[in-house]
């Protein structure tokens, strides 16, 4: 899988966008994965001005991350509530089939 190049000019525009509404709204409204626009963002200032990156950086990039396994674990507890759910409805068309005798296997 190749790598998707983004425009120097649309990642400057877009890390702005960040910084106004937030990490995850602006790659929400871009369409871009959260953790590409926080590497995009994560010490950049600190590096413009000539200074080290700091600490902070790195807890916000860890709070991002910890969050992003949060909603994850949301998706995937969702999903295995819609699979029991799907699993519930094929037993009961198994039983109904059997009980009206439509089973056609031969």
């Amino acid at each position: 899988m190749s790598k998707r190049r983004y425009d120097p000019v649309y990642i400057q525009e877009a890390i702005k966008l960040a910084d106004d509404i937030g990490v995850r709204e602006a790659a929400g409204q871009l369409g871009i994965p959260v953790s590409t626009l926080s590497y995009w963002g994560v010490g950049k200032s600190a590096r413009q001005a000539g200074k080290p990156d700091t600490g902070d950086s790195k807890d916000r990039k860890i709070k991002e991350q910890a969050g992003q396994i949060k909603e994850l674990t949301e998706a995937s507890d969702q999903k295995d509530q819609t699979i029991a759910e799907l699993q519930k409805q094929i037993d009961i068309l198994k039983a109904t089939v059997s009980y009206f005798g439509l089973d056609h296997k031969e």
